[in-house]
């Protein structure tokens, strides 16, 4: 019985590989923001080769929203919707392959990782089984291909450079922001910002002795938020623990400029505008 049970695994993904190979290219599978979350970390531990000149950015939804041009294969926005940068900075720690240049955001940087997060991505069995067969992904799921071919014939793709770097204000979601001007208003103890602190070190000295040159940057938010209590607090114990004369900052460009959903979030347009100015920073890495 536990044969013929094997026989028929096999023959079922070998088959669904074969189809999978029919797919188009630029399917789109997501189904949400945890499933998108898992497809992004699965591509880079799993299918993404690195260039010898690779860059990533590592960081939360809110870098996740920087765009990338399709046409830029050095460049890979490993920031996840929910997290920080130290999910990003497990997966890049995991992979053989090592880039040159780490971007991490340091908005979210007192933020803890998630265990559910990595419990999904490296359990043990699940791990090796994805490593080896690729119809397994969470972006070959059977539902998720089906929902991602009826938007492909929809026509729901979007392209990076067709996203405009203008728009005009809209909206701000005034319930989100409040709060969020409330929770910028307080800091966490200096204990606890020297212990996120310090696992950060961790993983950067982890990174220089793979000689990966390691950059912080800070995302643009609502005026209200961006010389809050805690944002300043933040930058005072970066520059403390991380001086600027060894480790490279890119400026945040002045708040006032972008716009927000709901205080935090860039619209797509702003996150264009930021995007341009992220690539024409100097330390970038072409």
């Amino acid at each position: 019985m536990l044969k013929k049970i094997l026989v028929g695994f096999v023959i079922l993904l070998l088959g669904w590989s074969l189809l999978l190979k029919f797919l188009p290219a630029d399917i789109d599978t997501t189904q949400n923001q945890w499933n998108g979350n898992l497809i992004k970390a699965e591509a880079y531990l799993f299918e993404r080769p690195l260039l010898s000149n690779s860059a990533v950015i590592l960081g939360s939804s809110m870098s996740a929203r920087i765009p990338i041009a399709k046409t830029n294969d050095s460049l890979i926005n490993l920031a996840f919707g929910g997290f920080s940068a130290y999910d990003g900075l497990e997966l890049v720690m995991t992979k053989a392959q090592k880039p040159t240049i780490v971007y991490i955001e340091t908005n979210t940087i007192l933020n803890e990782p998630s265990e559910e997060f990595h419990q999904a991505v490296f359990s043990p069995v699940r791990y090796r089984l994805k490593s080896v067969f690729a119809a397994l992904l969470t972006k070959n799921q059977p539902v998720a291909v089906l929902k991602g071919l009826i938007r492909y014939k929809k026509g729901g793709r979007t392209k990076v450079s067709a996203l405009p770097l203008r728009d005009p204000p809209p909206g701000v979601n005034q319930t989100i922001l409040g709060n969020s001007i409330k929770q910028y208003a307080t800091c966490p103890s200096d204990t606890f910002i020297t212990a996120r602190l310090t696992e950060l070190a961790t993983f950067i000295h982890a990174l220089e002795e793979n000689s990966c040159k390691v950059v912080f940057f800070e995302m643009p938010v609502h005026p209200a938020l961006c010389q809050s209590a805690l944002s300043i607090r933040v930058r005072e114990a970066l520059y403390k623990r991380f001086p600027r004369e060894r480790y490279t900052y890119i400026p945040q460009p002045g708040c006032a400029q972008f716009h927000t959903t709901d205080g935090i979030h860039l619209t797509g347009a702003s996150a264009a505008l930021y995007a341009d100015y992220f690539q024409k920073v100097p330390v970038f890495h072409k």
